[in-house]
């Protein structure tokens, strides 16, 4: 039944990855973003207009800060702004830096400006390495043992788990939910 396993594992693989919303080995990604965040100026205008609607901390690291939509990253390779013509430049490390981790963010540097793409949709692609390392070794061990679970429970229950309930009853929610982001 190894056709069968290797089918479950990764039926598993990806249930996890979803729920945690999270690459788990290391793969290349690419991230389109319209825009950065937002440029301190028009911050501070959209925060500042007659009353206060965030904290200073949170205006400052909204100028400073990009958050990245997948986590882990472990590198960020390229960061390429399409520029007016269609073509695109590379916009160099020398301008920011990563804060890596399960919150990453692309960091302007102090005395950098955030550039402003010549295309109004994805004009900045961000070529990133995201996971916990090269190999399942590097993945966090509850993560895998919430792995083994879920590929156990799949297999004792071939269709009979009700839609959305599979990682409670298998047990695998329990030993996710430390890395489990919290939504307000």
């Amino acid at each position: 039944e190894d056709a069968s396993l290797g089918a479950l594992s990764a039926t598993a693989i990806t249930l996890v990855e979803t729920y945690l919303d999270m690459a788990l080995v290391d793969r290349q990604v690419a991230i389109y973003l319209d825009t950065f965040s937002v440029s301190g100026e028009a911050q501070a205008e959209r925060w500042w207009h007659g009353v206060a609607d965030g904290s200073i901390t949170e205006l400052g690291r909204a100028t400073y800060h990009v958050a990245l939509p997948i986590k882990p990253v472990q590198s960020i390779e390229q960061v390429a702004i399409t520029v007016a013509g269609g073509g695109s430049v590379n916009w160099g490390s020398d301008n920011y830096y990563l804060k890596p981790g399960l919150s990453p963010a692309l960091v302007r540097k102090n005395g950098r400006a955030w550039p402003v793409p010549g295309s109004t949709l994805e004009g900045i692609k961000i070529s990133a390495t995201a996971g916990f390392g090269p190999d399942w070794n590097h993945v966090p061990a509850s993560i895998r043992q919430a792995l083994l679970m879920l590929v156990t429970h799949l297999y004792y229950n071939r269709g009979d788990t009700a839609a959305g309930s599979v990682l409670k009853e298998s047990g695998a929610a329990a030993l996710l939910a430390a890395f489990k982001g919290m939504r307000l």
